[in-house]
This record gives C-alpha cells, sequence and structure tokens, in this order.
C-alpha cells in the first residue's frame, strides 16, 4: 500500500515539476504580455524596471528548479522548497487581486492560455504546495519509467483541460 501512495505522489509531483517548466517556458515566450499582467496585478506598485528584473529571476527560478530535480536528485529537498516558495511567491501576488474580486487574466501561462485570478487557482497552488511537501517527507525511491508516464500523462491532461478553458 506505502508503495502505491509514494508511486502516486511522486507521479503528481512528476506532473507539477513538467508543468511548472511548461508554465515558465510559455510566459517566457509571451514575456511583454507577462509582464504586463504582473504590473496589473502588482496594482501598479512598482517601477516597470523592478518588475522586469523580479519577473525575470521568477522566471528563470521557475524554469531551472524543476528541471534540476531531474538532473540532481541528491539535492531534491533544497530544489523541492525552492518550488514551494515559488508557488507561494506567485499565490502572494495572486491574493490582493482575488480579494478585491478581480476577473483579470493570471498570466500563468503566458497569453496561451487565459485563467482568471481567482479562488480556483489559489487552492490549485495550495493543492501543488501540499504534494510538494509531502513528497519531501516520503522516502525518495528511484524515479521509474512509469511514474514519467503517469507525470506525462497527467500534463496531457491538464493541458487538454486548460485548452478548454477549465
Amino acid at each position: 500500500m506505502i508503495d502505491i501512495i509514494i508511486f502516486i505522489t511522486q507521479s503528481i509531483v512528476i506532473y507539477i515539476l513538467f508543468f511548472s517548466i511548461l508554465s515558465a517556458f510559455l510566459k517566457i515566450m509571451s514575456l511583454e504580455y507577462f509582464l504586463s499582467v504582473v504590473h496589473d496585478l502588482t496594482h501598479f506598485k512598482y517601477k516597470d524596471t523592478y518588475i522586469i528584473i523580479a519577473s525575470s529571476i521568477f522566471l528563470s527560478l521557475e524554469l531551472i528548479f524543476p528541471i534540476l530535480v531531474f538532473i540532481k536528485n541528491d539535492m531534491y529537498g533544497f530544489f523541492i522548497i525552492s518550488i514551494i516558495s515559488i508557488y507561494l511567491i506567485a499565490s502572494f501576488i495572486i491574493l490582493p487581486s482575488i480579494i478585491k474580486g478581480s476577473t483579470k487574466n493570471c498570466g500563468c501561462y503566458g497569453k496561451f492560455f487565459k485563467t482568471k485570478v481567482s479562488w480556483k487557482k489559489l487552492v490549485e497552488n495550495s493543492i501543488y504546495i501540499s504534494f510538494l511537501i509531502i513528497s519531501l517527507n516520503l522516502s525518495i525511491p528511484h524515479i521509474s519509467k512509469e511514474m514519467y508516464v503517469c507525470g506525462l500523462f497527467l500534463l496531457i491532461i491538464r493541458i487538454y483541460f486548460l485548452r478548454k478553458g477549465n
């Protein structure tokens, strides 16, 4: 039973890692659009220069840390905690807009998939964070091909629903 729980959890974590890479890549592909969304979501509190620098660092880390999990498994904990931090930062950025009832696009996937700032997005981030935390507490087995396949399958399903607008 424990092996099944570890397999499912690790497959979901692999999905989250692939999804983070995809999300960062899509934002980078439409960087100007993403920067304008961040500017709107921060309610124009920061100069454009700060937003560009902070967003560039954020996107770089959002892309690099998940990739490094696959490459440097001996630093798994550090990279997973870093990814958790990225999801927390993103959640804190959209939280004020959610509280104010905004229906703006969150820019989570650049201009390619429109996702509104909503409690649903915040819950999704919280679920991802929960699985990442759980994965820290499980003994990390060798990631099998089956886990990669399950993670990619989940990613394909998620992309399908993104295209449908959910």
